[in-house]
């Protein structure tokens, strides 16, 4: 019997039209790739399980791409380019926790983003926890980061039902021991929570 449903953050619970290396191209015609760069390869890995800091490792890359605006202000700026909650799918979750299976968000994340999500965006409010990789030291899809969130839920991994829209994640997860989806769609979401007698099924 599933007892958890988690989910991703980004391409699943957050949908921005626009993503922010998108955003500094299209927006403020500034080239991103320092930027995108310091993302995947720089030391914005080290953010994301929580030994570097964002603000203090940021201001070389915002001379690459001659922002001029400050870190904080580049820092507030994304943050609020990426607001964007997917509400239908936040209502079915809501569903989901009414039946008493509660729900959370397991994110690979740097510290000021993960307090964004929880605050700003609201997300602390209307679901059970959230897992964030610089909280717990290890990232997606390193299976340290699934152990630790299987110890702290004290759950067996045949309780849990994961979903995650990138497919290393997900065949990650299952080889935790959990019950993991790739995330394509609503629809496709919907169809496996009923199959876990997690949604009432469809009326006409």
């Amino acid at each position: 019997m599933v007892r958890a449903v988690i989910l991703d953050a980004d391409s699943v619970l957050v949908r921005p039209e626009r993503i922010w290396s998108q955003q500094l191209e299209h927006q403020y015609r500034l080239n991103p790739r320092a930027f995108t760069e310091f993302i995947f390869h720089g030391e914005f890995q080290n953010c994301l399980i929580g030994r570097a800091d964002l603000k203090e490792v940021l201001s070389p890359v915002l001379e690459q791409l001659y922002w001029t605006r400050g870190v904080e202000v580049f820092i507030r700026e994304w943050l609020e380019a990426e607001h964007a909650v997917d509400a239908a799918l936040l209502e079915r979750i809501a569903q989901i926790r009414a039946s008493g299976v509660p729900c959370y968000l397991a994110t690979n994340q740097e510290r000021y983003r993960t307090a964004y999500l929880e605050r700003e965006m609201g997300l602390g409010a209307v679901l059970d926890g959230i897992f964030s990789s610089s909280t717990l030291g290890f990232r997606k899809p390193s299976l340290e980061y699934y152990q630790a969130i299987q110890t702290q839920l004290e759950l067996g991994g045949s309780q849990i039902l994961f979903w995650d829209d990138t497919l290393k994640n997900v065949e990650a997860a299952r080889a935790a021991g959990w019950n993991a989806e790739l995330y394509t769609s609503l629809e496709g979401f919907e169809t496996v929570i009923r199959a876990y007698s997690l949604l009432e099924p469809k009326t006409n």
